[in-house]
Formats: C-alpha cells, structure tokens, sequence
C-alpha cells in the first residue's frame, strides 16, 4: 500500500491501481501510532507532521498530496487497519478522484478467508477490466458495482 500510494500520488503514470490497505505514511497514521510509532517517524521523517518536518510530511503523504491522483484506486482493508487509512481516502474524495473502499471483517492484516480472498481477486480483476479496458462483467450480480464505478468515472471526467 505504502508504495502503490506513494506512486499515485507522485506521477501520472498510473489509470488504475489496488491496494490491500492503507498505507502509513499519512499524519492520521503518525496520530494513532502511539509513542513507539511516533518514535518510528521521528527517526524516519524527522519529526511530528506539524512540527520541523512538516515539509518531508507534504513530500511523503498520499493524503497530503492527493490533489495530483489521477489514477482510480480500489482499497481492500480490513475492519481493524481500514482507520488509518482514511486521511487518504477522505481527501480523494474530497477532490472527487475515483476511490473505492472495501472492508472485510474479522480479518487480520493479511486477509485469510477464502469467501473474502476469492471476492478480492474478482473485484481486482474487474476494477482492472473496467478502468483500463473499459470492460465490464455481464454477471447480473454486479450490476450494483458497474453502477457505482460508472458514477466515480463521471464525476472524475466532470472534474477535468
């Protein structure tokens, strides 16, 4: 997550991009680390996000830089990691980027149920059909998804 949201953030190369969670590179993150993850980003970053190293937090965060996305992103988190990825996820949607979370529960930070695994890699497979080939999957069942990803493609060529 950390380098697929760094990537998106920082260059246009990408249309469309997955992740299996949120990555920690955003203040929100520094916040609900506690002392041992603060610990971690001052020796990593320099320093709390509004402090001294405030100009390598705007370097480094995808939330801080999520103004320059222009790739749709999909976000496979779990119910207990999906918070510290919503500074992220707020901000694309504030700047109307097409963004998608999906949260799986009783998960732990790799997803282990085989219902949920199999939903993951059929879901990948259309958001990648969707947004790169502009495919969809006829199966009725999907209906409600299509719909979904179609209004976040609108929206994002209405902002551009």
């Amino acid at each position: 997550a950390d380098i697929t949201e760094y990537a998106i953030s920082h260059t246009d190369l990408f249309h469309a991009a997955i992740t299996s969670g949120a990555s920690g590179r955003d203040p929100l993150f520094y916040y609900l680390s506690g002392s041992s993850g603060a610990k971690l980003f001052n020796g990593w970053i320099g320093g709390w996000p509004e402090g001294r190293a405030a100009p390598n937090w705007q370097e480094l965060s995808p939330a801080l830089n999520a103004k320059k996305v222009s790739a749709a992103l999909l976000i496979n988190a779990t119910d207990r990691e999906y918070v510290g990825g919503l500074q992220f996820y707020t901000a694309l949607k504030e700047y109307r980027k097409p963004v998608e979370m999906i949260l799986y529960p009783d998960e732990g930070h790799f997803k282990s149920q085989p219902k949920h695994r199999y939903a993951i890699y059929q879901r990948n497979v259309d958001w990648f059909n969707f947004w790169l080939q502009d495919k969809e999957d006829p199966d009725p069942r999907k209906k409600d998804q299509y719909a979904r990803w179609r209004a976040l493609r609108d929206q994002n060529v209405s902002q551009n």
